[in-house]
């Protein structure tokens, strides 16, 4: 039999690698509301792993998790610890290479507002690859901080190289997620129960396709939660303009409009895309909800990657911040139509 406690750590080394590792476990505190201070320091504290990469040989994933003071900080060289896609390779021209990231995020987690604060990078998973549900590209160009209508990563119009985790390569050679990495939540071994896979900004837990059926009772069950996403109707879409514009494509003549929009189908662009309370999902505008976790059976605001849109939360709800250090993402080039590249 395996005790909880050893569960728990053969989950980390799971999560990180079986390499080299370092654990410092503690049972956690009850916790209260969303609205009041997690203690988050009892997981992945003082972890540490070297493995080799199966994909890319000769290159090992090196990750570390260190908690001192007020800060969770993490360091990896976001080489990722499981299987990839062939880079370079089709739609996607760049080749996964080491680099120095580095966050660092509130140990004491928090709700502090209402409504979420938009990010384009709203967290790392644990073993150090990042989390960009979004792209760089706007219609008619590249531009970081750029309004715009801007494409979805994930949507059928464009081949952007996503391998079978939904992710790819930016420029720099920073393999990057943007939904579900297959690969990675098998090597959690996890089966269908509730996984933690990252750690956003604000210091809240991000878990992988699965959680309770009732939020707040362990013992209820697990099923795939369902965000509150859809596409918007063809007055809303007729009605909604970025910097001025209207949808590319879009006649705003119409009082009547199909899926397919010229070359163009809905889908495509973040901006097609609204949150709808009425639509009975489990999930917030950020795809969080406050609820008990195997890592904190007290309760804790927690977000998740899901099978359907929005794939991973687009904005944070607690004291965090935006990850993004510097330009590297982007299919680059302009003209409307995003050429080949990582974003």
């Amino acid at each position: 039999m395996i005790h909880t406690r050893d569960a728990a750590i053969l989950g980390l080394m799971l999560a990180i690698g079986a390499g080299t590792a370092v654990f410092n476990w503690q049972p956690v505190q009850a916790q209260s509301g969303g609205d009041k201070p997690v203690n988050t320091s009892a997981v992945d504290c003082n972890v540490q792993s070297n493995v080799p990469s199966p994909s890319l040989p000769g290159m090992n994933s090196e990750v570390r998790m260190e908690c001192s003071g007020s800060q969770r900080s993490m360091t990896a060289n976001s080489i990722p610890n499981h299987i990839v896609g062939n880079f370079p390779g089709p739609g996607n021209p760049n080749r996964i290479s080491a680099q120095n990231s580095r966050f660092s995020m509130p140990l004491s987690a928090r709700v502090v507002r209402d409504k979420g604060m938009s990010v384009h990078v709203p967290g790392y998973a644990r073993n150090g690859i990042m989390l960009e549900p979004q792209t760089e590209e706007v219609f008619g160009g590249v531009g970081m901080g750029r309004e715009g209508w801007r494409y979805e990563a994930i949507q059928t119009v464009y081949n952007l190289g996503l391998d079978m985790n939904l992710a790819h390569v930016q420029p720099t050679g920073n393999y990057h997620y943007h939904g579900l990495p297959s690969e990675y939540i098998k090597l959690l071994n996890q089966g269908e129960q509730m996984t933690l896979m990252a750690w956003a900004s604000d210091g809240f837990p991000i878990y992988a396709r699965y959680g309770y059926n009732n939020a707040m009772n362990a013992a209820s069950g697990v099923k795939v939660v369902r965000p509150n996403f859809r596409l918007k109707t063809p007055e809303e879409l007729q009605a909604t303009q970025v910097s001025g514009q209207p949808r590319p494509g879009f006649d705003s003549g119409e009082t009547r409009r199909k899926s397919q929009i010229n070359s163009l189908p809905q889908g495509v662009f973040v901006q097609d895309w609204v949150y709808d309370s009425s639509l009975g999902g489990d999930l917030d505008e950020c795809n969080g909800r406050f609820g008990v976790t195997p890592e904190f059976p007290q309760g804790i605001y927690h977000y998740y990657v899901t099978e359907a849109y929005p794939y991973m939360q687009r904005c944070i709800k607690g004291d965090g911040k935006e990850l993004r250090t510097g330009p590297g993402g982007g299919m680059g080039g302009g003209g409307g139509r995003p050429p080949k590249g990582g974003m």
